[in-house]
């Protein structure tokens, strides 16, 4: 009876510890799932700030270069845009003057394709390229304040403009752009013979 009785007992308590063990296995957190302490999260915050700082810095310096490329392709472009059509227009004048080192008018036939005359100006005022065509026996001068908003302006930045006549030749230098400069330095011949008068020039 007592052998029976301390077996049973035995049985028992071995049972009661095997439940205590699974009941601490059940509630045991499994390595790994802790979660991140006060100190790791300040880490893994400053680290993706870091990260997101420099990739910020990366697109914007990107976006800068792209956007200075695009404008300097433009007033490139724009440059030569103005360059060929002064070359045009003195190409095909048969009276020219210069007045000053900023201002260019002659009459030519210019880009028309009917040969009709006219007369043309190119303006070169306070870093900006203007021009004026009337017709034939228009006279014209360099505008004033108020005159100057009947002109066409170009839309490009100069820092240096120069034009002069030598001769029967038109000598134009143009500085594009702000503190560096790309230069545009041309000598053009008219076609033809010029002619003396007075044509498109205002006294």
């Amino acid at each position: 009876m007592t052998t029976w009785f301390l077996a049973r007992y035995r049985g028992a308590e071995a049972q009661r510890l095997n439940v205590g063990q699974a009941e601490k296995l059940a509630t045991a957190s499994a390595p790994g799932q802790d979660g991140m302490s006060l100190v790791e999260l300040i880490i893994y915050t400053s680290l993706a700030g870091v990260i997101l700082t420099l990739v910020g810095g990366f697109l914007v310096t990107t976006l800068r270069a792209e956007r200075e490329l695009v404008s300097a392709v433009q007033t490139t472009n724009t440059t030569q845009v103005i360059v060929e059509a002064i070359r045009a227009d003195v190409r095909n004048a048969n009276q020219i003057t210069v007045r000053g080192q900023d201002l260019l008018i002659v009459k030519t036939a210019g880009r028309n394709t009917d040969l009709t005359w006219t007369c043309q100006a190119w303006y070169f005022h306070d870093g900006s390229v203007y021009s004026k065509e009337t017709a034939s026996g228009t006279p014209l001068k360099a505008p004033n304040s108020s005159e100057i908003v009947s002109w066409t302006n170009h839309r490009i930045l100069i820092n240096e403009a120069t034009v002069g006549f030598n001769g029967d030749e038109v000598e134009l230098s143009l500085g594009v752009g702000s503190a560096t400069s790309d230069r545009v330095d041309t000598t053009i011949k008219p076609q033809g013979t010029l002619e003396i008068g007075q044509t498109c020039f205002a006294g």
